[in-house]
């Protein structure tokens, strides 16, 4: 069991995320048809409160349609990374066993819901899976056992294997903590983190990633020695080097973190500081054109707020559009295809939650059950261009 503070965890159900998009700021709100999107496919993950059962429930939109994953006997579901593989369609996260009242991993194929096996000498209070890649002919599936990072790999009928991914070998046993997304790029897999050392009597939190090759080797890299603490949120592998988005404290005082982005183990600078009192750093996603785009959650104008910043680090803001007179609203997520970003985000009016998808400066409502409580985790864009 993790018995390391490690400052504010950030976790997928109460993550709010601010958009991205390609232009200035947007003061018009337009209602787009789908027949504009019918060649690109969204998939977006999420969770709602299921007022009349009292409980949380694993959801999931194909464009503006929403459906629920199977819960079978558990009594909460929970769901986050998705992929699309040929005909079907896998998303991973957890789900609350009555019979102990603790939280377990578990993954959604086609919306039939598959409980992972955990070890029958294993002693922990919760596990739950973040993110998956098919790789290798295997499936490969990111999560944590009280929030230690582990990969499960699932190869044809065999059980799966556990993989626990840990620090330097001087790193303090059990204090790593993993990103929420598991990516594949040039043949391997890249998960981010961070890893606790004990320096002069007391604990420093150094940012960094593991690796995975093809003979399933597992690697650490350290990509920053000076800060005291910090986090590490989203990691992107791309042809313009290795992203991850996080925050660090470089000093031992009360100050808030400072968000940051490091690429390829250097601090990236940003023509616009991101405020560390109202503003934290999420997902990120790369054009061809070597521009990243990123979500910024905004908690002092509760605007959905989208960069992009190009490779020198020039910082394009932008605000999604959104009803007259709503209130909390973000953008939870982004996808990129063919350098066309798509967001997905919420928003509050007249005392409901609502969801949405943004193509440019158009908004399309996505279905909601009732207006309770809602929260969108992850979205894919797929392509259906013959």
């Amino acid at each position: 069991m993790n018995k390391f503070p490690h400052y504010g965890i950030l976790t997928g159900t109460v993550v709010w995320l601010a958009g991205l998009l390609m232009a200035g700021c947007q003061t018009t709100d337009r209602v787009a048809p789908l027949a504009e999107k019918d060649s690109v496919v969204l998939y977006t993950t999420g969770q709602l409160l299921d007022l009349q059962a009292h409980r949380y429930v694993a959801v999931y939109w194909e464009q503006d349609n929403m459906h629920r994953l199977e819960l079978g006997s558990a009594r909460e579901t929970g769901c986050y990374g998705l992929q699309k593989q040929g005909n079907d369609l896998y998303i991973v996260g957890y789900y609350v066993d009555p019979a102990d009242e603790r939280v377990k991993p578990c993954y959604w194929k086609n919306g039939h819901k598959i409980d992972l096996p955990l070890p029958a000498h294993l002693v922990f209070d919760k596990a739950g899976l973040r993110d998956l890649q098919f790789f290798q002919g295997a499936l490969y599936l990111l999560g944590s056992i009280d929030l230690q990072p582990v990969i499960w790999k699932i190869k044809g009928n065999s059980a799966p294997e556990l993989i626990v991914l840990k620090g330097f070998p001087s790193a303090v046993e059990g204090g790593e903590l993993g990103t929420g997304n598991l990516a594949l790029h040039n043949d391997q897999l890249f998960i981010g983190g961070v890893q606790v050392l004990e320096q002069n009597g007391a604990f420093v939190v150094h940012p960094g990633y593991w690796t995975i090759d093809r003979r399933d080797s597992v690697r650490f890299q350290e990509i920053d020695n000076r800060p005291v603490k910090s986090l590490s949120f989203y990691i992107l592998p791309s042809d313009q080097g290795v992203f991850i988005a996080g925050e660090r404290n470089d000093v031992r005082d009360r100050s808030a973190p400072t968000p940051t982005i490091w690429k390829n183990g250097t601090r990236f600078q940003l023509s616009q500081p991101v405020d560390p009192a109202s503003q934290r750093l999420h997902e990120m996603q790369t054009d061809r054109q070597g521009h990243l785009h990123l979500n910024i959650l905004d908690y002092r104008r509760f605007l959905p707020v989208a960069w992009r910043v190009s490779p020198t680090g020039e910082v394009t803001e932008t605000l999604l559009p959104v009803p007259n007179g709503a209130t909390r609203a973000f953008c939870q997520n982004l996808a990129l295809v063919t350098d066309t970003p798509y967001y997905s985000g919420t928003y509050e009016l007249g005392g409901k939650y609502h969801a949405c998808f943004w193509i440019g400066n158009q908004r399309t409502e996505m279905e909601t059950a009732d207006g309770s409580f809602l929260t969108l985790n992850r979205m894919i864009a797929i392509s259906v261009k013959q």
